[in-house]
């Protein structure tokens, strides 16, 4: 395991996991508004990150 891998899986090693974990999933709504460039990006790279965490989208 590299050092990468340990500091992905474990955020420190004096909390334990089950204090980050929620109790219950629950979905998220983000609205994103405004003139400019920037929304769809956004939005894209918030679709990417969830699918990689094995997260419904």
């Amino acid at each position: 395991m590299t050092y990468d891998e340990r500091k992905m899986t474990r955020p420190h090693p004096r909390i334990p996991m089950t204090t980050l974990s929620p109790a219950k999933r629950v979905g998220l709504v983000v609205v994103l508004t405004g003139y400019g460039k920037g929304k769809t990006t956004s939005a894209m790279g918030m679709v990417l990150r969830a699918r990689g965490h094995g997260m419904k989208v």
